[in-house]
C-alpha cells in the first residue's frame, strides 16, 4: 500500500510539472501556427503570412500596370485604386485581391508575434525569432502607409506627368514590400528596419516554425 501511494504521488508531481510546459508549448505554437499555417478569420482559413504575400503580389502587379508605357491617366488612377484596395479593402469599395488587405494582415502578424515575444515564459530562441518577424511586419506596415499617401496623390492629380512620377514611386515601394530594400547599400537585405520585406519575413518565419517544433 505504501509503495502504491509513492507511485501515485510521483505521478501527481510529474503531472503538475508537465502541465505548464505543455500549455506553454501549445500557446507559443498557436501564435506561430496562426501566421505560418492557418488563421480562421482569414480567407479560406489561410495563414496570415500567406494572406499578406498574396495581397503584396496584387499590389506589385497593379503598381506595375501603372508604369506601363502609354498608360493613360484614367487607367493609372484605376490601378492606383486597386493598389489601395489590396492595402486595405476598407479604404475603397471593390477591387482585386483577397479582400483582406496587406496592412490588416501585417498588423495581425505583428500582434501574434508580439504575444509570443512579450511572453517572459516562452523559450528565448522563439521570442527572439518572433521579434524578427514582427520587425518585418512593421516595415511592411510603414510602406503601406507610404503607398496610401502616394495613391491619394495620384487619385487627386489631373496632371498625367505627375501621376506617372508618383506611379514610379509606388512601384518602388511595392517592390520593397515583396523583396525588401537595401537601404544601406551594402549589397544585402536583412530583416532589420527599414530593410526587411515579405521575403525576409518568410525566411525568418520558416526559422521560427522550425524552432517551434
Amino acid at each position: 500500500m505504501k509503495h502504491f501511494c509513492y507511485r501515485i504521488g510521483a505521478i501527481l508531481i510529474l503531472a503538475l510539472v508537465a502541465t505548464p510546459v505543455t500549455a506553454l508549448a501549445w500557446q507559443a505554437q498557436s501564435h506561430i501556427d496562426n501566421v505560418y499555417k492557418s488563421w480562421p478569420p482569414a480567407p479560406d482559413g489561410m495563414g496570415l503570412m500567406a494572406v499578406a504575400e498574396a495581397e503584396a503580389r496584387t499590389i506589385r502587379t497593379h503598381a506595375g500596370f501603372m508604369i506601363s508605357e502609354g498608360t493613360p491617366l484614367p487607367l493609372i488612377k484605376r490601378h492606383a485604386v486597386h493598389v489601395l484596395h489590396a492595402i486595405d479593402p476598407e479604404l475603397t469599395a471593390g477591387g482585386p485581391g483577397l479582400g483582406f488587405g496587406l496592412d490588416p494582415a501585417a498588423r495581425a502578424i505583428a500582434r501574434e508575434m508580439a504575444l509570443l515575444t512579450d511572453d517572459p515564459e516562452a523559450p528565448r530562441p522563439l521570442r527572439e525569432q518572433a521579434s524578427h518577424v514582427a520587425t518585418g511586419a512593421a516595415n511592411v506596415m510603414a510602406w503601406c502607409g507610404t503607398l496610401h499617401d502616394l495613391v491619394v496623390k495620384v487619385v487627386r492629380t489631373s496632371n498625367p506627368d505627375v501621376a506617372r512620377k508618383l506611379a514610379v514611386d509606388i512601384n518602388h515601394y511595392a517592390k520593397a514590400i515583396l523583396s525588401g530594400l537595401d537601404k544601406d547599400g551594402d549589397g544585402t537585405i536583412g530583416w532589420q528596419p527599414p530593410e526587411g520585406g515579405m521575403a525576409q519575413m518568410r525566411a525568418e518565419l520558416e526559422r521560427l516554425a522550425t524552432a517551434g517544433h
